[in-house]
């Protein structure tokens, strides 16, 4: 791998959409009441959190996590070599797909948890990831 050879412009620009999109599809527009209800987190807990110290720290954690996301996303896509968009796009989706879902969705299944919220937590990085592909695919 060459690291030279990575546009680090294109990660950046990919963990920066990956955030956002996990900001939207955790806000009330998308999927925040559904995701609250699955969690079954009382009105209580929803406040504590709101006020907690550290959401920063978390976020600014959250936000790396994808940078790296992204990067890691990047030096495959050059060790494969899919060329543009849309097939960069498709092996985002596949490695999530094939890896965070199955591994989250092991992991639910052992805890009890519902498909409904097995959808909600595994849809935002396997879409997440096919978003990233699609920017890194198109910024080569």
């Amino acid at each position: 791998m060459d690291l030279a050879k990575i546009n680090y412009l294109a990660v950046l620009a990919a963990g920066v959409a990956y955030f956002l999109l996990g900001g939207l599809w955790y806000s009330p527009l998308l999927f925040a009441n559904a995701w609250i209800a699955e969690m079954k987190f009382s009105p209580e807990h929803i406040e504590a959190a709101k006020k907690a110290k550290g959401m920063g720290k978390t976020l600014a954690t959250t936000f790396a996590l994808g940078l790296l996301m992204a990067f890691v996303l990047a030096l495959l896509l050059q060790a494969v070599g899919p060329r543009g968009a849309l097939a960069s796009g498709a092996l985002g989706l596949l490695v999530s797909f094939g890896f965070v879902a199955t591994t989250t969705a092991t992991n639910y299944l052992h805890e009890g948890h519902t498909l409904r919220l097995l959808l909600i937590t595994t849809g935002c990085p396997v879409i997440g990831s096919a978003l990233m592909g699609l920017i890194l695919g198109a910024w080569r």
